[in-house]
């Protein structure tokens, strides 16, 4: 990958958190899992809107284990001089706790990534 003054840094990479209790850490009345999931996709769409482009490619619904929620395929650019990124997002929720995963890649590298991305989602063992 090139990396131009402009840019000067990029990281491809997988990123995983699981946060317990959400509703009672971030003060939220959440009702069900359901809900959260809306709850966080909806806090990540508002983080996107600093983006200068942000497109959601796919969206479907997922489960691991005990964990049920969605799977999201975007493209984003931060701005013009920047290479857009493509982006996996994985979130799901089980008795009020939430995993995220966000998998990111330089939009011209992301076929060399996905197959590495899609392993690394498949391999998840949540109970």
């Amino acid at each position: 990958m090139f990396v131009s003054k402009e840019q000067e840094l990029f990281t491809a990479g997988i990123i995983i958190t699981k946060i317990y209790n959400v509703s009672s850490v971030y003060k939220i009345n959440i009702k069900n899992d359901n809900e959260l999931v809306n709850y966080w996709s909806d806090r990540l769409v508002r983080a996107s809107e600093h983006y200068n482009h942000s497109e959601e490619i796919k969206k479907t619904k997922y489960s691991c284990g005990n964990y049920q929620g969605i799977k999201k395929e975007s493209l984003h650019q931060y701005n013009e001089h920047i290479e857009p990124v493509h982006t996996y997002t994985l979130i799901l929720a089980n008795a009020g706790n939430i995993i995220t995963l966000v998998a990111v890649a330089p939009q011209g590298e992301w076929y060399e990534y996905q197959p590495i991305f899609d392993a690394a989602i498949l391999s998840l063992d949540l109970k």
